[in-house]
């Protein structure tokens, strides 16, 4: 990504871009311009899919991108993300996997499409459409021709690319669904608008198309409405729906016992400095889904919601635990990563939680809150700071909040 980041800068630089924004109100540039100045292939350069990745040339200039052609893309003054509560705003209901359907496993629930099949087969769809529906739309296809207006600047959009997870026909209505593995806090309206407003072109008056976000924050099915009207886009948390598929995990952290000798956490990785645990747990599904269950760094940092140098955070974190090993530019997963994967929720939780609270750091905080960790139990990760030390113990405080939400009575001391 930042090679993205320089060739973004070059870019602006050559065509003095901001000069041209401030004079026009915007500035259309070629794939074949972004690919002769920025050095990268444009479908590369252009894909930004989450405000933590707006290169920071166009995020100091509050300048965003979107394509409006095959080719042709426009950038302007305008924020092109919806922001979104990462937590889940309801109480989950519980749906009943049937009991004839063995193809699919509600345990396992690998990608995307695997999530919906799921929420469809269960009912949960339907519930949340309010109609009874059948899977019309999935994959890429072309626009029709449609425009946008966005901080009053018009985006005229002719045969750009999209991308419906699944589009669901009812008798009044089309629902299109954007899922992701794990939760994200802001999306970009390409993902969302852009196959709304081409269905709402292809259809016509005849039925209403509505936009859905679905998250599969591990065992929570959550369904998000987006609202887009007079040039705005938001999530309409209040009518969020959330179901559970598979019995919740439930833990008894009080009978971890501490083993510093274990072999996993792996001694000689870092210690852990990432918060979101939910996004571990997202990481280890996306490289589990992925071809040869492995990736490049470059191409997993494309899924989530997060910096550059978080995602060495992360990783860190897969391989600390054993999950994963990683080169400078690849990470994939270790036998012990790929077993972990293919468990249901409840196996899974379990099995992370007794190596995390085994660790003597993490089984200290954990059976001693508010109290100081031992300087000598950070020896063994070389944290000996302690304003290094007071940093790593938000993640272990976040990461303790995280597992005792699977306890039926948070631990006590």
């Amino acid at each position: 990504m930042a090679k993205n980041h320089d060739g973004w800068t070059n870019i602006f630089t050559r065509l003095s871009i901001v000069d041209q924004v401030n004079s026009k109100g915007y500035f259309d540039i070629s794939a074949d311009q972004i690919k002769a100045i920025g050095g990268r292939e444009p479908r590369l350069m252009a894909k930004i899919d989450f405000r933590e990745h707006l290169p920071p040339v166009m995020a100091a200039n509050q300048m965003a991108i979107l394509a409006i052609n095959n080719g042709m893309y426009r950038i302007a003054r305008f924020d092109p993300f919806i922001d979104i509560n990462p937590d889940v705003q309801v109480t989950p209901a519980q749906v009943r996997f049937p009991e004839n359907i063995i193809t699919l496993n509600p345990k396992s629930l690998a990608n995307e499409s695997a999530a919906l099949d799921a929420a469809m087969v269960s009912g949960a769809l339907e519930d949340v459409f309010g109609e009874k529906i059948a899977l019309t739309i999935r994959g890429r296809s072309r626009s029709p021709d449609f425009t946008l207006n966005l901080a009053r600047t018009d985006f005229p959009v002719s045969g750009v690319q999209i991308e419906i997870d699944g589009g669901y026909e009812g008798s009044r209505t089309v629902n299109l669904v954007e899922a992701k593995i794990g939760t994200r806090s802001n999306l970009s309206i390409r993902q969302l608008i852009y196959p709304q407003r081409a269905w709402e072109c292809n259809i016509g008056h005849r039925k209403t198309v509505r936009t859905y976000i679905c998250f599969y924050q591990e065992p929570i099915l959550r369904f998000i409405p987006v609202l887009f009207a007079n040039g705005t886009c938001r999530a309409d948390h209040a009518n969020e729906r959330a179901f559970i598929l598979e019995q919740k995990a439930h833990l008894d952290l009080a009978a971890i016992r501490v083993d510093a000798s274990a072999k996993i956490p792996v001694a000689d990785v870092p210690f852990p400095q990432a918060d979101r645990f939910e996004t571990v747990l997202a990481m280890l599904g996306v490289i589990a889904n992925a071809e040869g269950q492995e990736m490049t760094m470059e191409a997993l940092l494309d899924e989530f919601d997060i910096v550059q140098r978080q995602i060495y955070y992360y990783t860190s974190v897969l391989r600390w635990l054993g999950l994963a090993e990683a080169g400078e530019q690849f990470i994939r997963l270790t036998e012990h990563g790929h077993l972990t994967a293919a468990m249901s929720h409840a196996e899974k939780i379990q099995v992370l939680a007794e190596t995390i609270f085994r660790e003597p750091v993490f089984h200290f905080a954990l059976h001693h809150p508010g109290e100081s960790v031992p300087a000598k139990l950070f020896a063994r990760w070389k944290v000996n700071s302690p304003s290094t030390q007071n940093r790593r113990m938000q993640t272990v405080r976040a990461w303790i909040k995280f597992f005792e939400s699977f306890s039926q009575t948070a631990h006590k001391s």
